[in-house]
């Protein structure tokens, strides 16, 4: 059974990833203003609501880096494991399925939070002097619970120029 104290810790991890992906969101650069250090993405093991680990990934290293973490944190009794990495989202344009570029944010439960998943997907654009990010939508789903796609409580604020180049750039 699930009590207030799981809801309230979930609540904790899903603000943190929350706050992960607008970090990342941050960060985003066309690419010819990107950093070659600069990761594709990252994966977090969340052992506690406290206590995060840090995993920055290539998209060659991805999938090996995802199953490290998923079976750490299972070793480790954690509580989640967090993937932060910019891909695509599909979206309907005059009648047709299209994909674009979005940060796809997802928080996968481990341990009591087995089957609890938390999903933030936000679509970008870009130029060579500009991003633009536009609202994002949310879903929280769990054994009990398939929830509806979301979106922001503030949609006025969006779309948002996160990023432009400045004349020294």
């Amino acid at each position: 059974m699930i009590g207030e104290t799981d809801r309230a810790d979930w609540a904790v991890v899903v603000d943190r990833a929350t706050e992960e992906h607008r970090r990342f969101l941050s960060k985003l650069r066309p690419i010819e203003h990107r950093s070659l250090m600069q990761p594709d993405g990252y994966v977090y093991c969340v052992r506690t609501t406290d206590e995060w680990e840090t995993y920055p990934f290539t998209l060659e290293s991805r999938v090996t880096v995802m199953q490290q973490t998923v079976s750490r944190a299972r070793v480790t009794k954690g509580v989640a494991v967090v993937l932060v990495v910019l891909g695509v989202a599909p979206e309907q344009r005059e009648g047709k399925l299209v994909m674009r570029p979005a940060i796809l944010t997802t928080v996968m439960g481990v341990g009591r939070f087995e089957q609890w998943r938390y999903e933030l997907v936000q679509q970008v654009e870009w130029t060579s002097h500009q991003v633009k990010a536009y609202g994002p939508l949310m879903r929280q789903t769990s054994l009990t619970e398939i929830g509806e796609w979301r979106p922001d409580e503030c949609p006025d604020a969006w779309p948002r120029v996160v990023w432009e180049s400045g004349p020294y750039q």
